[in-house]
């Protein structure tokens, strides 16, 4: 209700389309929410608060095909792991182990550190996915190269632990495909 004027007041903000979308997903009003935050995005395409915003929207709203056409543009368009790596969760959602793949290999491919702060989020959860395809030489080697990326996480070293290897500079992989 108080940012409701603010959105009639001046409709080009995308600031108060992203908040007015926020509040009225948190309200399950789904309809109206995508409505607002599909008006930030038009205005600001950009900003990664939005697009997952509005793909969290579209995913509530089971709209699965556009929410995954949405991340994989905003992936491929502003190199951003993240959304390949929310993509892939939404994936692993529905059942989807084929996407799901395709985008966790996306976001490792863009996230080779050019510039930008590495994630081992990609990493983990292809380790998960692999283990879900009985793969557990894959799950290990993708697990050594989150352990190359960031040795100081606790839930790689718990992963790594678990499957009894030694922690140490020896068992890091460098990132990557």
């Amino acid at each position: 209700d108080l940012i409701r004027p603010v959105v009639e007041q001046w409709p080009g903000e995308w600031k108060a389309q992203f908040i007015y979308g926020k509040a009225e997903l948190c309200l399950n009003d789904l309809p109206e929410a995508r409505h607002a935050l599909e008006a930030a995005n038009a205005r600001k395409p950009d900003n990664m608060d939005v697009v997952f915003a509005l793909a969290d929207c579209m995913e509530k709203q089971k709209d699965i095909p556009e929410v995954y056409l949405l991340l994989r543009n905003a992936g491929a368009e502003f190199r951003s792991a993240e959304a390949y790596v929310k993509l892939a969760e939404i994936a692993d959602s529905t059942g989807d182990m084929d996407s799901e793949k395709t985008a966790l290999l996306a976001a490792i491919e863009l996230d080779q550190g050019y510039g930008m702060k590495r994630i081992i989020s990609p990493y983990l959860d292809m380790a998960a996915l692999q283990d879900k395809l009985g793969d557990k030489a894959e799950a290990l080697r993708r697990l050594r190269q989150a352990y190359g990326v960031n040795p100081n996480d606790p839930r790689v070293q718990a992963a790594l632990e678990s499957r009894g290897q030694v922690l140490g500079p020896t068992l890091a992989l460098p990132g990557g495909i």
